[in-house]
């Protein structure tokens, strides 16, 4: 962005803002694939539901630098359970090509395009997970 119109465009977004990522087709949400490595399922749900103060943030949030999570729209595999979280949302083929991209990793994290609530975000690796991608699903 300019910098003359960014100091007199009090409305004007800085150049680091994410853009809204464009919209779902009709009949199908965006989800988004984390994997990592947990020593238990329990420290993996604890990085992702709970807060690390009361009415605080998960450290999940406080590692994504781009985005704010609402956690109700996260679901998570671990171990032997990956398979199944992913036939929660992807037929069986699907499921089967995105095993391999989890290279070893024992831990899966599923966030619907609904945990950002239609505000801009940005999806990268955090210092815990490797960010996959995104995917379109169709609704159930």
């Amino acid at each position: 962005m300019d910098f003359w119109r960014e100091l007199l465009d009090v409305a004007a977004r800085p150049d680091d803002t994410p853009d809204a990522p464009p919209p779902s087709p009709e009949g199908q949400i965006r989800v988004h694939l984390f994997c990592g490595t947990f020593d238990t399922e329990e420290d993996l749900l604890g990085y992702c539901f709970d807060p690390v103060r009361a009415d605080g943030p998960e450290p999940f949030n406080l590692d994504l630098q781009g985005a704010y999570v609402d956690t109700a729209y996260v679901a998570t595999g671990y171990g032997p359970a990956i398979p199944e979280a992913l036939a929660d949302f992807f037929d069986p083929a699907n499921t089967q090509d995105i095993l391999p991209g989890l290279k070893g990793d024992n831990a899966l994290v599923i966030v619907s395009e609904y945990a950002f609530g239609g505000f801009p975000y940005s999806l990268t690796d955090t210092p815990r997970l490797r960010y996959l991608g995104n995917w379109l699903v169709d609704l159930p």
